[in-house]
Order: structure tokens, then sequence, then C-alpha cells
């Protein structure tokens, strides 16, 4: 007579086994990546200026992420790879280098302030509300994210975002058209895409706040913290350096 409990134990035991293994690999991969010595677009969806400048500066981050969390990051990676190949098949003319074969990007401030785009649409189908050329950006995010954006909009619901994508069409001089951000839900498959008219005024204040941040760090001179408290959500739950922060005194 088989015993199956005996049998589950070692199913079990097998899949732990393999995950250890995975887990740890991933860990390992994550602590081997080189930090960016610039100050990427991207970084503006934090809202203290204070824990960017702690990454900018090459500060060691004080948590680590799960390998559940790195295999999300790996599936929005993976889900705008698929989006990519979509719109190309679909009839966009959906680019990520120009015709010299540049990659499409931008350099401020001597290198130390840059961001490059997810692509580019250089021409496509005629779609109400569409113009070419314009920039493109991809997100994949969970439902919560998902359901938030469509409700409240990308400005509202992720700052960080709708700033990221002005600072791409100021800079890349795409500012004729709305950008195109296209988010996938991760849980569904399930994808909206978004038009994003130029803002210049908050272009420019995303470009000053990346101007004081690398001038302050440059100086050696600590911004303000965002947050009055150590007990705030973001600073206990998603900041990297809150240990450094609020171990000074001010």
């Amino acid at each position: 007579m088989i015993d199956l409990n005996k049998t589950s134990m070692k199913v079990e035991a097998v899949s732990k086994g393999v995950a250890a293994r995975l887990d740890s690999w991933l860990i390992q991969k994550r602590r081997a990546e080189p930090r960016r010595d610039y100050l990427g677009a991207s970084a503006f969806g934090h809202e203290c200026d204070r824990a960017i400048q702690y990454e900018y500066a090459g500060f060691p981050r004080e948590r680590e992420m799960t390998p559940d969390t790195l295999r999300k990051i790996a599936f929005g990676h993976l889900t705008e790879a698929w989006a990519y190949q979509e719109f190309r098949d679909a009839g966009f003319a959906l680019g990520q280098h120009n015709r010299l074969g540049i990659l499409y990007s931008f350099s401020q401030m001597g290198g130390k302030f840059k961001g490059h785009p997810d692509g580019v649409f250089v021409r496509g189908p005629e779609i109400e509300g569409v113009g070419y050329p314009c920039l493109w950006e991809h997100k994949g995010v969970g439902s919560k994210t998902y359901k938030m954006v469509a409700s409240k909009g990308l400005k509202k619901a992720r700052p960080g975002y709708y700033t990221q994508l002005q600072l791409y069409m100021t800079y890349l001089e795409l500012t004729d058209h709305p950008a195109i951000i296209t988010f996938t839900n991760l849980d569904t498959g399930e994808q909206m895409h978004l038009p994003i008219p130029y803002d210049a005024e908050a272009a420019q204040k995303g470009s000053d706040r990346a101007v004081k941040i690398i001038k302050a760090t440059d100086a050696e001179e600590l911004l303000p913290r965002a947050f009055a408290n150590s007990d705030h959500f973001i600073c206990k739950g998603m900041c990297d350096f809150a240990g450094r922060c609020w171990k000074r005194g001010s």
C-alpha cells in the first residue's frame, strides 16, 4: 500500500529544496548588480528627496528585496518585451533606436542625470487621439495599482510615472503629441493604453528637482526629509535608507 503521507512529504521537500536554491541565486544575482552612477528619470517615484539622494550617492541599501519581489520585477520586464512585440506585429513602427542606430535617451549635467524610454512610436495606424512620433512607456503592475490608475488617472495615482514621462518628452523633444503609457495587469493580462499630453510645468518641476538633488549631493549637503516622523508608512515600509536617515538628529 502506498504511503500517501510519505509521498506528500517527499514532494514538499523537493519543492522547498528547489525553491531555496533558486531564491538564493536570485538574491546573489541582485547583490552582484552594479548600482547606477547617475540619477535616473525613474527615480522620482519616491516622495522623499533625501531617499533619492542616498540612492544617487551610492549608500548601501538597508533592506533586501525578497525573491518574490525580484520575480515580480522580472515579470514586468517580460510583459514589456511582450507588449513591445505586440505593437510591432500590429503595424506600429515602434523602436528603441533612431535611424542612425542611436538609443533614444537623454543625458544632462555631465551625465549625472540620464534616462531612456521604453520606445518611440515613429508612425503607426490612424487612431483617434494618437499622433506620431510619440513616446511610449510600459509598466507591469498588480491589480491594485492597475485599478487605481484606471480610476484616478496617472498623475494622481502614480505621480512619479507622470514626471518620468514628462522628462522624457522634454529632453527627447517629443512634445507635439501625447505620450502613450501602457499598463499590463500582471494578475489578469489586461492592458490599458493612456495618452498623456505634455505638461511643461511638471517637466520643469522634475528637472528642477533633479538639479537640486545632484547639486546638494555634490556639495555634501543632506536634503530635508519628506516626513516628520519615522513611523510614517513610507519610512517604515518603503525606504531603503530609513535607519541611516533617522539615526541622524535631523
